[in-house]
């Protein structure tokens, strides 16, 4: 009786098939450790850069663009207005802005007091001045962190008289001068050209008291307090 190992050809496959499969598994242990190293250390040197692409922009379903969209506009003449507060535009603002107020074009004493002017003739004469056209999309910026909503109030009120290419950014002021957008420090508010911009009111988007009372019990109706 031999006391040697007696294996069949069988079991000496599965041996070699386990030894093979093992260098396999280390040498890929291996390559993966190393990668991580390589990773590790190209890290130190690097930046990961998220490049914003740009969308064609849909007046009639988008009211908030971003910095890339207002880059675009911008090159190719939007007026642009800054909703923050006149003295903070003195301070610093964007190259080519002009200060807008939506105090200015609202109804001042109670109990209408906040409510757009009713006289399209002095809205018109308003908004020509700080040159409103026709024919230029209008980007509206303000302050997202310390503002009220002041872009977005504009923007309504640009769309609610006529002016479906108006626009508020996303971030606001701060992401477009993060963006790369030129800014100007003690500001002279000189007037802009005038516009020929001529209100022609929609009722796309106001409702009036006894309107959402007629509808209040509408399923489709959404209502947000703001």
């Amino acid at each position: 009786m031999s006391n040697g190992l007696n294996l069949s050809p069988i079991k000496i496959l599965l041996m070699l098939g386990l030894i093979i499969f093992g260098l396999i598994s280390t040498l890929a242990i291996a390559n993966s450790i190393k990668t991580a190293k390589i990773l590790k250390n190209s890290s130190i040197n690097s930046q990961f850069v998220i490049q914003e692409l740009s969308e064609p922009i849909s007046p009639n379903n988008q009211w908030i663009i971003n910095t890339t969209q207002a880059q675009k506009l911008a090159t190719e003449g939007a007026t642009i207005l800054d909703a923050r507060s006149c003295k903070i535009f003195q301070r610093k603002s964007l190259s080519n802005a002009t200060c807008i107020s939506w105090k200015e074009f609202s109804q001042p004493q109670l109990p209408f007091k906040g409510k757009l002017l009713t006289d399209d003739k002095i809205l018109t004469e308003k908004l020509q001045a700080i040159g409103i056209s026709n024919h230029k999309p209008v980007i509206v910026f303000g302050d997202t962190i310390n503002g009220w909503g002041e872009d977005g109030r504009i923007v309504w009120m640009l769309r609610t008289l006529g002016h479906q290419k108006s626009f508020l950014v996303d971030g606001g002021f701060a992401a477009l001068v993060k963006a790369g957008f030129p800014t100007v420090k003690l500001v002279n508010n000189s007037p802009p050209v005038r516009g020929d911009f001529v209100v022609n009111r929609s009722k796309n988007w106001q409702i009036s008291q006894n309107e959402l009372k007629a509808n209040l019990e509408n399923n489709n109706l959404v209502i947000i307090d703001t």
